[in-house]
């Protein structure tokens, strides 16, 4: 399936609304977070059963299995291009949930949470929303309290130990389509029941993982456009490009702050951003990873409130050996960590 859209039954006890919209990494599969986004739902339910929570996730256009988009859009799509269906794709998503609710309820409270390059496509879309005026359709229909930063890939991906390897190669000519054809001719014959034994036996994945994968190598457009994809991410996720006003940071109007009295400038309200970074992630180079939270960052143990630190994000790094794809294995507990971080963003809400 392409999409996971997750949601109560219609009843007039639940009070509170909120969106959860996942994007996912490369390959842009939805299925492979199943698990993880079931529990997080149930998880966050059992906390708050009177909570409308809808969480809903899709497969990145070029992947789908079912193909609702690749069938009628030119192939393959580039990171950009990416980012502008997913944020189409968040909008239509408000307004569905939108119908059901009254003009009293105000804008949609939206959490983004974004896995590997979906992190990076979080912050390119948070970063949009926030440069639109106040008067926007998008700013009237939701408001966007916070990101959650999966393992992410951000910046300086070509840096990363298997960054530097998939640079070399995506930059011969043709690879993408080479790879992809190879895959075709040699795939075409194999049921795909034998190919997903393939997968569990090469991989050792579980056998939903590996299912997943068969149906991404068989599917029609998919092994290009992951490659495609990849190339663009090797380009763009470079530099930090993003401003204070995303993340959080700025220590002059603190120090007018503390100069003028507590209170006395009031900054305006920004989504609260949460990184949780891989100890040893082959996808992430570690220098950039420290240097991130050195300057854009607070830890746990740090001081919230200390004169430049304002409203940075809290970063973290997995102390639990949990892999870069953690969908593959290790849905429970990250899931387990982003109720955590909602639970947090929310707080205050309503």
């Amino acid at each position: 399936m392409d999409v996971i859209d997750l949601h109560p039954q219609p009843s007039p006890k639940t009070k509170r609304r909120m969106l959860i919209f996942f994007m996912t990494g490369n390959p842009g599969l939805i299925e492979y977070y199943r698990v993880f986004l079931t529990r997080l739902y149930d998880t966050l339910r059992v906390q708050d059963p009177k909570n409308d929570l809808h969480i809903y996730g899709a497969s990145l256009a070029g992947f789908e299995i079912s193909e609702p988009i690749a069938a009628r859009s030119r192939q393959p799509y580039d990171l950009d291009q990416e980012i502008d269906t997913t944020a189409l794709r968040l909008l239509d998503t408000v307004k569905r949930i939108n119908k059901g609710a009254n003009d009293a309820e105000g804008p949609l409270p939206v959490v983004l949470v974004g896995h590997s390059v979906g992190a990076y496509m979080l912050l390119e879309i948070m970063a949009r929303w926030q440069a639109m005026p106040k008067t926007a359709e998008a700013k009237q229909m939701m408001d966007i309290v916070g990101g959650i930063c999966l393992f992410p890939t951000v910046v300086d991906i070509a840096k990363s130990p298997s960054g530097e390897k998939m640079a070399a190669v995506l930059k011969l000519p043709g690879f993408a389509l080479i790879v992809h054809l190879i895959a075709k001719v040699f795939l075409a014959l194999v049921p795909f029941i034998l190919l997903v034994f393939l997968v569990r036996i090469i991989t050792f994945m579980p056998s939903d993982a590996a299912r997943t994968t068969a149906a991404f190598i068989k599917s029609k457009h998919g092994v290009r456009q992951a490659l495609y994809m990849a190339k663009h991410e090797m380009i763009q996720l470079t530099d930090d490009k993003w401003s204070t006003e995303l993340w959080g940071a700025d220590p002059l109007q603190e120090v007018a702050s503390a100069a003028m009295g507590v209170g006395a400038v009031t900054p305006p309200a920004r989504p609260k951003l949460h990184f949780y970074w891989g100890q040893n992630d082959h996808w992430v180079a570690r220098s950039t990873r420290n240097e991130l939270i050195r300057t854009r960052g607070r830890t746990r143990g740090g001081r919230r409130g200390s004169l430049g630190e304002g409203s940075k994000p809290l970063m973290e790094i997995d102390r639990n050996g949990v892999p870069h794809g953690f969908c593959i294995r290790h849905s429970v507990p990250i899931a387990d960590k982003v109720a955590e971080y909602v639970t947090e963003i929310a707080d205050g809400l309503w």
